[in-house]
């Protein structure tokens, strides 16, 4: 959304915070989208790396094994 929109990340997670809030909408692991929301706000790394991080977590598959040097701070990461 930030970059086919041009949304900034605070509306960005407003609108994530707000929809898992919500009953209108379903999402496949919304624990895991919830925690990468929570992720994404503390991180420069992008919220694909922080929800892939959770989902690995949720799933027993951590830690998610990435090239991108700003995942690699994310805790759950580890270099390939």
């Amino acid at each position: 959304m930030t970059r086919l929109y041009g949304w900034n990340k605070p509306a960005c997670l407003a609108l994530l915070r707000t929809s898992t809030n919500s009953r209108q909408f379903v999402f496949q692991d919304q624990g895991a989208v919830i925690a990468a929301t929570n992720q994404w706000a503390t991180t420069k790394a992008g919220f694909v790396d922080c929800l892939n991080v959770e989902l690995a977590r949720t799933h027993g598959q951590s830690p998610l094994a990435t090239f991108d040097k700003i995942a690699l701070r994310l805790l759950g990461a580890s270099k390939v």
